[in-house]
């Protein structure tokens, strides 16, 4: 599992456990509303800063996770996939994954390295129409909730619980984090006013100025 610095965790995790209660709130409301453009939105954009904050602090297994989830959100939102119970469920399993990585126990990678490749290719396989099975785990429950296979994945345990350096981090994560609130920003303008050109420059602007202060040491 990959190594974080305590101090980058003590603000990480319970930002990610925020989002992730935003997730399970709209989740639940779409359960019994599945139209509800509002929640809908909310999901997405929870789950995208999710992403973006987890490849932030370099926590890439949470953000190689969120990403195929971000996928089905935005297809859903742009009116190519219905929210459908088998959706709903994905989404908690993935959200009750990203949480067991949270607490980083290293006796769990044996269990990620078997769930997390099977999640993301269910999440894949969703986002394109095709047909899953999966079912609803209990809360209390550790046991995986897909009932699929997937393409055997080999991940490493530093990938789980990946090792950064916070010297680095201490200088590139505000800068980083300032960057993410303002791409929230704009998107939320880009979905009241999609026809403005001048924010996708600014998107697209920020995303390489982000890209380009990245060290080998931050990202591994």
């Amino acid at each position: 599992m990959p190594t974080i610095d305590a101090e980058v965790l003590s603000y990480f995790v319970p930002e990610i456990q925020e989002y992730l209660e935003t997730v399970n709130r709209a989740v639940a409301h779409l359960r019994s509303n599945p139209s509800d453009n509002d929640q809908i939105l909310t999901l997405f954009r929870t789950v995208h800063t999710i992403k973006g904050s987890a490849y932030t602090v370099g926590f890439k297994v949470i953000g190689d996770l969120a990403h195929p989830l971000e996928d089905c959100l935005v297809t859903v939102r742009d009116g190519g996939l219905p929210v459908t119970p088998v959706l709903l469920n994905a989404v908690d399993r993935t959200t009750e994954i990203v949480r067991s990585l949270l607490c980083r126990n290293s006796n769990d990678v044996a269990g990620f390295q078997q769930d997390i490749p099977v999640v993301k290719d269910a999440l894949r396989r969703i986002q394109q129409g095709e047909p899953v099975e999966f079912v609803a785990a209990p809360n209390d429950s550790a046991g995986p909730a897909v009932v699929e296979s997937a393409p055997p994945q080999q991940l490493t345990a530093e990938y789980i619980i990946p090792q950064l350096d916070f010297g680095d981090l201490s200088y590139f994560l505000p800068e980083a984090e300032g960057y993410l609130q303002s791409i929230e920003n704009l998107l939320l303008q880009l979905e009241k006013d999609p026809k403005t050109k001048r924010r996708p420059t600014s998107y697209l602007g920020m995303c390489t100025r982000s890209k380009d202060r990245r060290t080998p040491s931050t990202f591994k």
